[in-house]
């Protein structure tokens, strides 16, 4: 949590005593099932369906969303919000936003406005490096005192268009000087909620390899340049994958967010944000668990957990384990989002977000062109009228 220092209360002091500085996450989590007070399998699997009925109505609005692939028609941010889906996880591609050093051509404007006239939350993804910091876009900004003050600047300007009073709202509300952009009943939705990049314990989004040290300085400048401009805003973790055996170049969840209490990075984050997917959706619920039990060894189990993406997909090899069929990605869908709605209090859960709501036309992954809730024909898929069946809202 922000602008406090991690406390090592419980497990993480005793396992301390031994003078570690590096702590295996297993040994936190082990130690935690002791002396935290974590929510048990076996209760949280019991009734989840019942449960997550009687609490939707004390869920809030913006509890429910999509990570989202592809580009969005009015159409489709006013389905979300039939929907009761309220919330919107999407890319801010800074190559694509950045027309040069400190120079900006917003083509985010489109999916602020239509998020706002339906009502939806947007949580964006600052992510990417342009050409003129790296000639690889997941090479994090951090070679160079210029390119962490280029990102800075990235950050900052984009608080200052979208964030509370910000310039984007000045522009489309405002009558005149541009009659023509007239929009003064378009909602004040500003962007409050801010993460810094995505799966950065995977090689694939952060090149050459992981490093904890590295994401604990890009949380510390990205925080820095978002609380300068709007010191309410919210900056969340990027979404932190299982990894472990079998994944390739990449940091185990728990020991990553380990080495992130570790080095001091909690004051530079207000919430952790898992995109825990696995093949079975009890093994999903188990990665919140677990990174749960991580921040409750380091005395903080107040931050939130922002489940960013989660999802199964109908297309890609037989052999992985988001692969499955159209029934099975409906139940699975079902069953992980009754259980996160279960599990809100218990584990403090503030997003569950499915990827994707839309196939992306091409492939972003092995799996990722068959795991819409739509396919790219706009027909929807039986997981569309299950996740509707949880919100509570219209198909």
């Amino acid at each position: 949590m922000r602008h406090r220092a991690p406390r090592l209360d419980g497990a993480a002091r005793l396992i301390g005593t031994l003078g570690m500085t590096t702590v295996p996450a297993r040994m936190l989590v082990a130690a935690a099932a002791v002396i935290a007070v974590v929510a048990t399998s076996g209760g949280l699997a019991s009734s989840n369906h019942a449960q997550a009925v009687q609490a939707r109505s004390a869920i809030p609005s913006d509890f429910y969303g999509v990570s989202v692939s592809t580009a969005l028609t009015e159409e489709d941010y006013q389905r979300l919000a039939a929907a009761n889906i309220r919330t919107l996880h999407v890319s801010m591609w800074w190559p694509d936003i950045a027309t040069g050093p400190r120079s900006y051509r917003w083509l985010f404007d489109g999916v602020v406005l239509n998020a706002a006239k339906a009502g939806i939350t947007v949580v964006p993804s600052l992510l990417g490096s342009p050409g003129f910091v790296s000639n690889d876009p997941m090479r994090p900004p951090l070679d160079s005192e210029e390119e962490r003050a280029l990102w800075q600047d990235f950050v900052r300007s984009a608080v200052e268009r979208y964030g509370p009073g910000g310039e984007f709202w000045e522009y489309v509300r405002a009558c005149p000087p541009d009659p023509g952009r007239c929009m003064p009943d378009v909602p004040y939705l500003p962007i409050t909620v801010w993460q810094a990049w995505n799966e950065p314990n995977l090689g694939r989004f952060w090149q050459p390899t992981p490093s904890p040290d590295e994401y604990a300085e890009l949380l510390r400048i990205t925080s820095d340049a978002a609380h300068g401009v709007d010191p309410e805003a919210d900056v969340i973790t990027g979404g932190i994958m299982p990894g472990g055996p079998g994944a390739p170049n990449a940091l185990p969840q728990n020991d990553f967010i380990a080495a992130l209490y570790q080095r001091d990075a909690a004051q530079h984050f207000d919430g952790l944000s898992l995109n825990p997917y696995q093949r079975k959706p009890k093994q999903a619920r188990a990665r919140v668990q677990d990174a749960r039990a991580v921040t409750q060894a380091y005395g903080d189990a107040q931050t939130p957990i922002w489940v960013t993406e989660i999802g199964w997909s109908i297309k890609g090899p037989k052999d992985l384990a988001q692969v499955t069929n159209r029934k099975r990605q409906a139940k699975r869908l079902a069953q992980v989002m009754e259980m996160l709605t279960a599990a809100r209090d218990t584990l403090n859960i503030r997003l569950a977000s499915w990827f994707t709501y839309k196939d992306p036309a091409t492939n972003l992954c092995k799996w990722c062109h068959g795991a819409g809730l739509f396919d790219k024909h706009d027909k929807a898929r039986p997981a569309w009228k299950k996740y509707v069946g949880i919100t509570g809202g219209q198909d």
